[in-house]
C-alpha cells in the first residue's frame, strides 16, 4: 500500500510540473492574446481562418503576396478553429494551449508505457528525463501556437493500439493525425512494413472521413471537394505537407 501512495505521489508530481511548464510556456501567448491578438503567431492565423469558415468564405484564400494563407487540410479549420473561435481570441488560445498539455502528459505516459511495458512504478528520473529532453521544443509549441504535441499523441496511440492488436483502432488514431496535418502519413509505411495492412486501409478510409466527409457535413461536399483541388494544387501547400514537422 505504501509503495502504491508513493507511486501516486510520483505521478501527481510530474503532473504537477507539467501543468506549472504550461502556464509559464503559455504566459506570452496569453498575453499577446488581449494585447495584439492580430500579431499572437500561428494563433491568429487559426482564428482568423475559424472566423473565414464561420463566415462560409473560401478556405484556401490568396493573402498579399498571391499565396495560399492556410497550408493545411480542412479538418482542423472547420472541425476545431471554427468553434472555437466562439470563445474569443482568449478563448482560442486557452483551449489549444490546454490540449497541447493534455497531449504532452498523454505522451509522456504512452511513451513510458510502450519502452517499458508500463507506465506505473516507473523511476521518477526517466519522466523527469523526458520531460526536460523536450522541454525546449515544447515551449515553442506553446509559443507558436502548433498543435504537434496533439499529432504525437495520436500517433503514439496508434503504436499502443497496434501493438495491442487494435488495428482498427490504430488506423483511427493514424487517419486523424494525418488529416489535421499530412505528414503523419509516412507511419503508414511502418503499418505495411509490420504488414498491418487492415491498419492501413482503416487510417486511408479515416482520412477520407475526416478531410471530405465531416468537413463535407458542414461546408458541403462538392463545395469542400472544390476547396481541397484548390488548396492542393498549390505548389507552396504540397511542399508544406512533408516540411511543417
Amino acid at each position: 500500500m505504501l509503495s502504491n501512495i508513493r507511486t501516486s505521489s510520483i505521478h501527481q508530481s510530474i503532473v504537477r510540473l507539467i501543468a506549472v511548464c504550461s502556464f509559464l510556456f503559455s504566459l506570452t501567448s496569453l498575453v499577446n492574446s488581449v494585447s495584439q491578438p492580430d500579431r499572437n503567431k500561428d494563433f491568429s492565423l487559426w482564428y482568423g481562418i475559424g472566423i473565414e469558415v464561420r463566415n462560409d468564405r473560401p478556405l484556401y484564400q490568396s493573402g498579399p503576396n498571391n499565396e495560399i494563407v492556410y497550408l493545411y487540410p480542412p479538418t482542423a479549420a472547420v472541425l476545431i478553429f471554427a468553434p472555437l473561435t466562439l470563445l474569443g481570441h482568449t478563448g482560442l488560445v486557452m483551449i489549444l494551449q490546454l490540449m497541447t498539455m493534455a497531449a504532452w502528459i498523454g505522451s509522456l505516459i504512452t511513451t513510458v508505457q510502450l519502452v517499458f511495458g508500463r507506465w506505473l512504478n516507473q523511476p521518477r528520473w526517466i519522466y523527469l528525463f523526458l520531460t526536460v529532453c523536450v522541454g525546449p521544443y515544447i515551449y515553442d509549441l506553446f509559443l507558436l501556437g502548433q498543435i504537434n504535441l496533439v499529432l504525437l499523441f495520436l500517433v503514439l496511440l496508434a503504436q499502443k493500439s497496434l501493438d495491442r492488436g487494435y488495428g482498427t483502432l490504430a488506423g483511427v488514431f493514424l487517419g486523424l493525425a494525418i488529416a489535421i496535418k499530412v505528414f503523419p502519413i509516412l507511419i503508414l509505411f511502418y503499418c505495411g512494413f509490420r504488414s498491418a495492412w487492415k491498419t492501413v486501409a482503416v487510417s486511408i478510409i479515416s482520412t477520407i472521413m475526416f478531410v471530405q466527409v465531416l468537413p463535407g457535413i458542414i461546408r458541403g461536399q462538392e463545395r469542400n471537394a472544390i476547396e481541397l483541388k484548390v488548396g492542393y494544387a498549390s505548389r507552396k501547400l504540397v511542399a508544406n505537407l512533408f516540411t511543417s514537422v
